[in-house]
């Protein structure tokens, strides 16, 4: 029995990259032979082995370190051509309108809508909000401007594989190690299906609460703002939820990421090698500065229309922001104690399996 898996190496995904896959299901068998193409599903690469989908769950986000198959042409990774010129602001406008759509339903008939405008060539209308996987790759690209698919509400997978706005990348699916496959395989450490879960049961109470067509939690703010008698309850019903100390998963399950005493008594440099440093420190950095951005909107927000809920969320990024503040800081003390004293050892930067997209926002 061939009990081989494979997985994609994220170092080199960058962000922006659309992820192709195929399972051996009657659901993905059933999509391909629909659609005459390898493929059935499609996910937006983001960042630090994370990537935003929608599913059956709706629309979150899923670790590539988690992603497994059973053939390496079980993946395609496709890269955006015009989108390599892009600046950093421009890709992460990409990655944030997916983001912003968490929490979304899937749609079936959306999607089977899409496929049979593909087969038909008939432009079909879709009104609803609600998302299937390559459509949510195609309104990204659009939202940063590099739209390839027209209407985008109406793109398959298909259409993205056939797409000359993309190129396949090589060399990024290889084996899985037994390392790997255990972390995929270990549910209890599987914090971002605790988010979604989470995520999906706040947004679902509020379209009872609201008695709105809740998709998002720019909906739910809406909401508050729209209605201020609405703002006790939500903001009960996220206090309750567990949302507001979820990032404290990330502290049990990584140590290593926030504490210098997770270093003191072993080889510095053993450590870093497991760990990851540079990659470590350009996320934290990069979570400084998304925390930084949304707790000034929620800040703006609250100004114009004070509300509790608001006044939750600000906190709580404030929060986030201080724990990236403390991972810069951990991973630029360990930069200085061992890459600089060891220029050449700087090349082994591995990073072992871990839950790289267990926060918020």
């Amino acid at each position: 029995m061939n009990m081989k898996k494979f997985i994609l190496e994220t170092s080199l995904l960058q962000a922006g990259d659309v992820i192709c896959t195929r399972e051996d299901s009657s659901s993905s068998h059933l999509v391909r032979k629909s659609l005459s193409c390898d493929y059935s599903h499609v996910l937006l690469y983001v960042a630090d082995s994370s990537c935003i989908h929608a599913d059956a769950q709706g629309v979150h986000s899923v670790n590539t370190q988690r992603v497994m198959l059973n053939s390496k042409v079980d993946f395609k990774v496709l890269r955006h051509i015009p989108a390599q010129n892009l600046n950093a602001e421009s890709i992460d406008n990409i990655c944030n309108y997916a983001r912003s759509k968490v929490g979304t339903e899937y749609s079936k008939i959306d999607a089977a809508k899409s496929g049979i405008s593909r087969k038909t060539k008939k432009k079909l209308k879709i009104r609803s909000r609600y998302q299937f996987c390559s459509r949510l790759v195609a309104e990204s690209f659009e939202f940063g401007a590099c739209s390839f698919f027209d209407p985008a509400t109406l793109c398959t997978p298909a259409d993205i594989l056939d797409s000359k706005s993309f190129r396949e990348i090589e060399g990024v699916v290889r084996e899985a190690t037994a390392d790997e496959i255990e972390f995929a395989n270990n549910a209890s450490r599987n914090g971002i299906a605790k988010q979604t879960a989470i995520t999906n049961s706040i947004l679902q109470d509020a379209k009872v609460i609201t008695r709105k067509n809740i998709q998002t939690f720019d909906d739910l703010f809406q909401a508050v703002i729209d209605n201020p008698e609405l703002d006790e309850p939500m903001e009960a019903l996220i206090k309750n939820s567990g949302y507001l100390t979820m990032w404290a998963t990330d502290i049990i399950n990584n140590p290593w990421r926030y504490f210098r005493n997770n270093y003191l008594s072993i080889d510095l440099f053993q450590q870093l090698r497991l760990n990851g440093v540079e990659r470590e420190l350009k996320m934290a950095r990069a979570d400084q500065k998304r925390y930084n951005t949304m707790r000034l909107s929620l800040l703006k927000a609250h100004e114009s229309a004070p509300r509790k809920t608001f006044e939750q969320h600000i906190i709580l990024y404030q929060v986030l922001q201080s724990l990236a503040d403390q991972r810069v800081a951990l991973f630029e003390w360990l930069r200085e104690k061992v890459i600089d004293s060891n220029p050449r050892k700087a090349e082994a930067d591995s990073v072992p399996p871990n839950e790289c997209d267990n926060r918020i926002g």
